[in-house]
């Protein structure tokens, strides 16, 4: 990073020196003209100076109007970019004593031009290199297989009536209760009936079913009660009533559990509130219907796109962790229920609803169980499935599967393009703004160090900034030019952030953040917006190329459950008081949670979000 600055060095001759001197005495005859002069031309020069704070105070004025006039003169012939004003090399006070009208003047200015960016060569074209997990042969047509072989299956009822559900049946549950779980495993505060009753069917199928609810479901028989752990969808409407009730009198309580063990049974047949039956049969995976006919339809599909389209959504289905996996089931859910999407109306306008999942403790009862009858893995039934032969299916499924582990390492493909142009960018920035990013640099480090319990006022001195911005210098120059080449290539190529998904995330941060101002959010979140989408678009038109990584991954091993915490040890810096660390992490939590309420109520306007656009591109980031 090179310095960005000119210096001017002008001289102005002798006439135009008086021509101005004159000029501003013109000036001054108008400003400071008397009622006791008749004509303004009567009025001496003497008056004028005196009444302009003296000779001095006028000769300061007429150098800095001369610097001006020179700065301007410097940007329009050199096409300079002079980002401030220009500023003196000598003191103005000696400049104004050397000033004589009618003699020629000579000024020696230093000025700071506006952050340039240039590129080595084109971000269009670079060449990537980008790793990626490697693929097990035969995986994706076996969970393509699995797929099928589930959706062509039968269910009949068993002989018996009281024979346990084993695993690949169907089984009928009716969740009866629910509690909201302690941290210690045991029962918490009871849920209201209307918001997790009513009937679902599970298949107790992998991979479709998480293992933990195959757990507890597996072997259960005909009017079985058990109690099944989950992670249940919530959204923040609904808790805030569940609250709301939970906060009544003991009286009041009473009697809204009897009524609602009487809504009990009429809420499991109504289509009502309850996400919870939805929740099971989405995560089940009773929506094979609708996903079958979108993998294998013969409309519009040639038998090639059929396998490729089938190995593309098998995985998805099979790969996706859980928490897509419900936010899919859930959104689903809320679609059956008449709710569009994960926002409902209010009276204030259209708010996002977001949803939070809970540890809940359900007691179910079972109700029916049927028995499954898998189809025989021949290629009679791949023709009839998909129609094509089981080696023409493999051959398929097996080059789309390359094409998505490729696609699976978009994080990797960002972080490549990332520091490609880091690479291909230089970017010249003036020193004013190198220390202005140290400055906020160096805010952002002592706050973190006195969030965790550091808050010694003895190492803040001027001495320590100055030791520490010379030590990261380099870091800080790489802030700048990663800042500066993102916001080249966001305005040369027209880039737009998408202000819907914009706000959303700022609602989520702000619910996270504790003690920041929202336009700082809302800043930082639009910084990142801008480069996700810079680096989307060099990733775009690179020439990227994958290459298997093999190295074993780092695995942590954590306890079964989530009542059981997690053991670890916190190391203190040396000469950091335990107790006052304590202190200062208690109150700031404290105020996270106060300030949660407020950051619901907080929205946005989108000309808020327009107006970034217009930031001066000089400010640190």
């Amino acid at each position: 990073m090179e310095k960005c600055g000119i210096e001017i060095d002008a001289t102005a001759s002798g006439e135009f020196t008086r021509e101005l001197w004159e000029l501003t005495l013109a000036s001054l005859r108008a400003k400071f003209r008397s009622s006791l002069f008749s004509s303004p031309l009567d009025v001496s020069a003497a008056y004028l100076l005196q009444k302009a704070g003296g000779v001095s105070a006028v000769r300061r004025d007429v150098i800095r109007f001369l610097s001006e006039a020179i700065q301007r003169k410097v940007q329009v012939e050199h096409n300079l970019r002079v980002m401030g004003e220009a500023k003196f090399t000598e003191d103005i006070s000696e400049l104004g004593d050397r000033f004589s009208p009618g003699t020629p003047f000579t000024l020696h200015l230093r000025a700071e031009l506006h952050p340039r960016v240039r590129f080595k060569r084109s971000y269009k074209g670079l060449n990537l290199r980008v790793p990626r997990q490697p693929y097990v042969k035969g995986h994706l047509f076996k969970l393509t297989t699995d797929y099928l072989l589930y959706k062509h299956s039968t269910v009949t009822d068993y002989p018996e009536s009281a024979h346990p559900a084993d695993e690949g049946d169907s089984v009928l549950l009716q969740v009866e209760f629910g509690w909201f779980e302690e941290r210690d495993g045991s029962f918490g505060p009871k849920i209201p009936s209307e918001f997790i009753c009513g009937e679902t069917t599970l298949d107790l199928v992998r991979p479709w079913i998480p293992v933990e609810l195959l757990g507890a479901v597996k072997g259960i028989s005909l009017g079985e009660r058990r109690t099944v752990k989950l992670a249940i969808p919530f959204s923040t409407s609904q808790l805030l009533e569940i609250n709301a009730r939970q906060a009544d009198d003991a009286r009041e309580e009473q009697q809204t559990d009897v009524e609602g063990e009487r809504r009990m049974t009429e809420g499991c047949s109504e289509e009502g509130r309850s996400l919870v039956p939805l929740y099971l049969q989405s995560l089940a995976g009773t929506e094979k219907d609708k996903f079958l006919k979108k993998l294998f339809s013969q409309e519009g599909e040639s038998p090639g796109d059929v396998g490729g389209a089938a190995a593309s959504e098998v995985a998805l289905a099979a790969n996706t962790d859980r928490a897509t996996t419900e936010e899919r089931s859930n959104k689903a859910g809320k679609e059956q229920m008449g709710i569009s999407g994960d926002t409902y109306e209010d009276s204030g306008g259209e708010v996002e609803d977001e949803i939070h999942h809970i540890d809940c403790l359900l007691q179910v009862k079972c109700v029916g169980v049927k028995r499954r009858i898998w189809p025989a893995a021949d290629d009679a039934f791949f023709q009839k499935a998909c129609q094509m032969s089981r080696a023409e299916l493999w051959e398929k499924i097996e080059a789309a599967a390359e094409d998505m582990a490729k696609n699976a390492a978009s994080k990797h493909a960002l972080g490549a393009a990332a520091q490609a142009l880091d690479e291909i960018s230089q970017v010249d920035v003036p020193e004013s703004l190198f220390d202005a990013q140290a400055n906020a640099t160096w805010r952002q480090q002592l706050r973190a160090r006195e969030i965790q319990g550091e808050n010694d006022k003895k190492s803040q001195t001027k001495e320590d900034f100055m030791k520490w911005k010379e030590e990261n210098r380099r870091g800080i120059e790489s802030i700048l030019t990663t800042a500066f080449a993102i916001q080249a290539v966001y305005k040369r190529e027209g880039l737009q952030v998408d202000e819907k998904k914009l706000q959303a995330d700022l609602a989520k941060a702000l619910l996270q953040t504790a003690g920041e101002a929202p336009e700082t959010v809302l800043k930082q979140l639009y910084k990142k917006a801008q480069a996700a989408l810079v680096y989307k678009f060099i990733l775009e038109h690179a020439n990227v190329e994958y290459y298997v990584n093999d190295t074993p991954a780092e695995i942590t091993v954590q306890p079964d459950g989530a009542a059981i915490p997690q053991q670890g040890v916190r190391a203190f810096p040396r000469g950091v008081d335990v107790e006052e660390w304590h202190k200062t992490r208690r109150e700031t939590v404290k105020e996270r949670d106060n300030l949660r309420k407020q950051a619901e109520r907080f929205f946005i306007d989108p000309k808020t979000v327009k107006k970034l656009d217009n930031d001066n591109l000089t400010k640190p980031e």
